[in-house]
């Protein structure tokens, strides 16, 4: 296997007319190429300098959760009275991206996911309020 190699690499030869090219003569030139690099890190080290940074950045998720309880009913019961029902009517919601349900003893949470398009602004939210 060593031999194939060592025989492709004696065999491959050099191209002089590469070495007349328009392009060649800047590549060639160490100057101008270590030139180009250095501006190329300078400018990327300034940029990123100037990307705004924050601790803690204000991140709005349009999250909306709905927790009903109904004392005394087993997780199926939860289920079919609260949790499918809610369920249907907001499904004809606009803009939700997902919409998670857990019921349990006695209670019921419902978790809805909007788009990140969403206003999450209080005068945006009296639309979803009745349902």
């Amino acid at each position: 296997m060593a031999d194939e190699h060592a025989n492709y690499l004696s065999r491959i030869q050099f191209d002089p007319q590469l070495k007349d090219s328009w392009y060649a003569k800047y590549l060639l030139n160490f100057r101008l190429v270590l030139l180009l690099i250095i501006a190329i890190i300078l400018i990327g080290y300034i940029n990123f300098l100037d990307i705004p940074r924050r601790l803690n950045p204000q991140v709005d998720i349009p999250i909306v959760t709905i927790s009903t309880v109904l004392p005394g009913a087993t997780p199926e019961d939860i289920e079919a009275l609260v949790t499918i029902p809610i369920e249907d009517k907001l499904t004809s919601i606009e803009d939700v991206d997902a919409i998670t349900s857990t019921s349990r003893d006695n209670i019921s949470v419902i978790v809805l996911q909007f788009l990140s398009t969403v206003n999450t602004d209080a005068n945006a939210s009296r639309k979803y309020r009745r349902l």
